[in-house]
C-alpha cells in the first residue's frame, strides 16, 4: 500500500490557513496541478480538473470545523490507484500553523514507487502554494 505524509510550517493563524484549505470546493486555488474544483450543493462530492483535462470526483467523508479537518476517497476518474483515501488537517504550530495532508493507496497500473512520487509531488506544490497565498497574500 502506498502512503504519502506531508506537512508544511505557515506563518499565519489556524484559522486563516483553514479558511484556505478547509473550502473542499476550493482546492484548485492552491493545487497547481488542479485547473478547477468545486462541490456538489451538498457538499459531500467534489469534482477536479486536473490541468491536462483529466476529470475526477472524491467523495468527502468527514468534514469538521472545530477539528479543522477534513477527509475524503476518490470515487471515480483515472487516477493510477484504487482505495485513495486522504485528509487534510491544520493545527496550530508555534505562532503559526502546519498542515498535515496525508493519503494512503494502492497503487494501479504503475510502480507504487511513482505513484507515491506523484502524488507527493501535487502534495508538496499545493502546501507550498498555500504558504505563499497565506504569507504572501499572493
Amino acid at each position: 500500500m502506498g502512503s504519502v505524509q506531508k506537512s508544511i510550517e505557515i506563518q499565519a493563524s489556524p484559522e486563516q490557513v483553514w479558511d484556505l484549505v478547509g473550502d473542499t470546493g476550493g482546492i484548485s486555488a492552491w493545487v497547481p496541478a488542479l485547473a478547477q474544483s468545486e462541490t456538489t450543493d451538498d457538499g459531500l462530492t467534489r469534482s477536479c480538473t486536473m490541468q491536462d483535462g483529466t476529470k475526477f470526483y472524491e467523495d468527502i467523508l468527514n468534514q469538521d470545523d472545530d477539528a479543522r479537518l477534513y477527509e475524503y476517497t476518490v470515487r471515480d476518474g483515472v487516477m493510477p490507484m484504487t482505495g485513495f483515501r486522504g485528509s487534510i488537517k491544520v493545527e496550530e504550530s508555534g505562532a503559526g500553523s502546519r498542515i498535515l495532508w496525508n493519503a494512503d493507496f494502492t497503487a494501479a497500473g504503475i510502480p507504487e514507487e511513482e505513484a507515491v512520487g506523484m502524488i507527493g509531488g501535487i502534495y508538496d506544490r499545493g502546501l507550498e502554494m498555500a504558504k505563499q497565498k497565506l504569507e504572501n497574500g499572493s
